[in-house]
């Protein structure tokens, strides 16, 4: 027997033929097998082209610059402020690093499933990719991958849980006991507590607030300096105003995606000082 048409000519045994994928005399070549009879006379055959692979594909998934790999962490969601993304795979099945001879079969299908529909593995179209929707059914769930080479080789890669939210958080601002924001309301104390108490959907990332003077217009708001509050305890008073005092709290709010909103209250009156009067 030989490998490919330019091989040398070996022995046959009754141990066979090993072929390794590392072995670039036998590995992706045709093999010939050669019988002679006793008289001398000859017959020659050849199988197709033998090839071993044992190498797994590679499998990547990508949204935008964010990508998933086989040393991926799922556990902890993704997010984005769009109401809608392409989920896209790059799947190759290249040779074995560590040789110069070893060979590759080629990727043979890709599939894919969510974290819906559990073990129903489903042709994942390359031209297309998948399209993921806010409004739909496709948004906040995890994907999986799995592709298969020639000869069966298999990778399986997951993605995080994607959420796709284009909707601001909201909050409310509570300063002792008030919280509907009409008009002019007034308050005494030193330190009067107050509270931001903001909600979404997915979860919250920051809370920031600060005390004005003034009514800000949306650039002053961009350019003023925030403090950011403890998202496990979100009061805090409004200290160390002596005197009478007039001030708006505002109150930013940032989710797991990024949107933003920024409430404010009304104007509140600090009023410390005691009235004065004469009886006469």
């Amino acid at each position: 027997y030989r490998f490919g048409t330019t091989g040398q000519w070996a022995t046959y045994t009754e141990e066979g033929i090993a072929i390794s994928h590392d072995d670039g005399t036998k590995n992706n070549k045709a093999c010939y097998i050669r019988v002679t009879d006793a008289s001398g006379m000859t017959r020659e055959i050849s199988t197709s082209v033998i090839l071993t692979d044992n190498t797994k594909p590679t499998v990547t998934a990508k949204i935008g610059n964010d990508t998933w790999g086989a040393d991926a962490d799922p556990s902890e969601p993704k997010y984005y402020a769009s109401g809608e993304v392409k989920l896209t795979v790059d799947a190759k099945d290249l040779p074995p690093v560590d040789t110069m001879t070893g060979v590759a079969s080629g990727v043979k299908k890709i599939e894919y499933r969510t974290s819906e529909n559990g073990s129903v593995w489903e042709p994942y179209d390359e031209a297309a990719g998948i399209v993921l929707r806010e409004a739909d059914e496709t948004n906040n769930l995890a994907y999986s991958f799995r592709v298969t080479d020639e000869v069966g080789n298999e990778t399986i890669i997951s993605t995080p849980v994607i959420c796709l939210d284009t909707k601001k958080p909201t909050a409310d601002i509570k300063v002792k006991d008030i919280t509907e924001w009409t008009g002019v309301h007034y308050v005494n104390g030193s330190q009067v507590p107050t509270e931001i108490i903001p909600a979404d959907h997915y979860g919250i990332e920051k809370v920031e607030y600060l005390i004005s003077d003034k009514v800000l217009n949306t650039a002053e708001q961009a350019a003023a300096t925030w403090t950011e509050g403890d998202l496990a305890n979100t009061a805090f008073d409004l200290r160390g105003i002596n005197g009478d005092r007039s001030v708006y709290v505002y109150a930013k709010i940032t989710d797991k995606a990024g949107n933003v909103n920024i409430v404010n209250t009304t104007q509140i009156v600090l009023d410390n000082t005691k009235p004065t009067g004469n009886i006469s």
